[in-house]
């Protein structure tokens, strides 16, 4: 796992200084980092499971949004394969990637997105979407608000066949800003040369066990429908990647300390 600050640049008080941001990526190649349900396991830096509801939460998290316009973005590159069977029921739920405001958070149940597979009546299982949840209370998870944007043909991830076939690699991202009321909920799902194919918003919701956290985590797995009515036989993750508007206090100094370097030099030349 890596921890680094990605640079850009920023204006503070009329002075050029840098602002970063802070971005943790894993590319799988152990578990280590990660608080996850027995069935997973990692080969050749892609982390795999073929079990119903298994999580995984990322060990290391970014500052929570603080002021309006700070965010938080949770990506993950997966890959997916689809069942001998199809898809007997409509509307099942399979993957997530959810945003959780601890390390222990198993379940996912703050902010999260849901990949699902339809059954139309021309062939089964053919169409997929996602859906947003954002749970309004902190006690009853299932209180929520859901967004939903419509659906899919699977051939946009790259399954030819909605029986006996593997997907290509597509990437699920998750992003959270703090807005003038509560939060504004993104999601976006790339393609495998990185397009958005998918898109979707969830806007002002309060999420009150996220709220209250200083540091939020990336958390992924898949749903306890996930080899039964969906029909799926194998979730891939090849690289996850957490990021956090915010920079870390150590670097906030180095801001503050940059941008009065530049101001007693430029007092200095004009003297």
């Amino acid at each position: 796992m890596k921890k680094h600050l990605t640079m850009a640049i920023g204006a503070i008080a009329a002075t050029t200084a840098l602002a970063e941001m802070v971005t943790v990526t894993d590319t799988m190649d152990n578990l280590s980092g990660w608080s996850a349900n027995a069935n997973w396991s990692t080969s050749a830096g892609v982390a795999e499971t073929t079990q119903a509801t298994q999580f995984m939460t990322m060990q290391t998290g970014v500052a929570a949004p603080q002021a309006e316009g700070d965010w938080v973005s949770a990506k993950i590159k997966q890959r997916i394969a689809v069942g001998t069977n199809g898809l007997s029921d409509a509307n099942q739920y399979s993957t997530r990637l959810a945003i959780v405001g601890d390390t222990s958070g198993t379940s996912g149940n703050n902010a999260k997105a849901m990949w699902t597979r339809r059954d139309n009546d021309a062939v089964p299982g053919q169409i997929w979407g996602s859906a947003i949840s954002s749970p309004k209370s902190a006690i009853d998870a299932t209180d929520g608000t859901w967004e939903f944007g419509g659906w899919n043909n699977i051939s946009e991830i790259g399954l030819g066949s909605p029986t006996n076939a593997t997907s290509d690699w597509f990437s699920c991202e998750l992003k959270i800003t703090k807005a003038a009321s509560g939060y504004d909920i993104l999601l976006n799902y790339y393609d495998s040369t990185d397009s958005v194919i998918w898109t979707d918003d969830s806007l002002g919701q309060t999420l009150p066990s996220l709220a209250d956290k200083s540091i939020w985590y990336l958390n992924m797995g898949t749903e306890y429908q996930f080899t039964t009515a969906a029909d799926l036989t194998k979730m891939e993750v090849d690289e996850a990647t957490l990021t956090s508007s915010i920079p870390e206090p150590a670097t906030l100094g180095l801001v503050v300390a940059f941008g009065s370097g530049i101001m007693l030099i430029r007092r200095r030349f004009m003297i």
